[in-house]
């Protein structure tokens, strides 16, 4: 698909879920493979988003980077949808654990009570990892 670096895309993925793993390792409310799992998996919707809807999703991108929107916003306004609500979908219709799945939808909202207290720990461990490869 022209425009999307896959080999960028699950080099991010990858270190995403290295991070939350090494995260997870630090508290004892977390187990490392779910921490790993959603690390992996966390940005999964960015993938079919762009394939279903490139024009869309190239005129969200193009503004997100100009005008410093947060993405979800533009998404929600443009698409009815974001990437995590695409990427918890996708979790869920591949019959993964159902809570993986609330936690790649709710991963910048970790204080969500959606995610029930082990949730919650969890999306606080991906909230921190996301944001250590870049």
């Amino acid at each position: 698909m022209p425009g999307f670096d896959y080999s960028q895309f699950w080099n991010y993925s990858l270190a995403c879920a290295v991070a939350a793993r090494r995260l997870a390792s630090q508290t004892r409310h977390v187990i490392a493979d779910d921490a790993y799992a959603v690390g992996l998996l966390a940005g999964i919707g960015n993938w079919p988003s762009r394939q279903r809807r490139r024009r869309s999703n190239a005129d969200v991108l193009e503004a997100v980077s100009t005008i410093r929107w947060k993405p979800g916003v533009l998404e929600r306004k443009r698409l009815a949808t974001t990437y995590r609500e695409t990427g918890a979908n996708l979790i869920a219709e591949w019959g993964l654990p159902a809570h993986l799945a609330k936690v790649v939808r709710y991963q910048q909202e970790p204080d969500n009570p959606n995610l029930g207290v082990k949730g919650r720990s969890l999306a606080q461990v991906l909230a921190r990892a996301v944001l250590l490869p870049t």
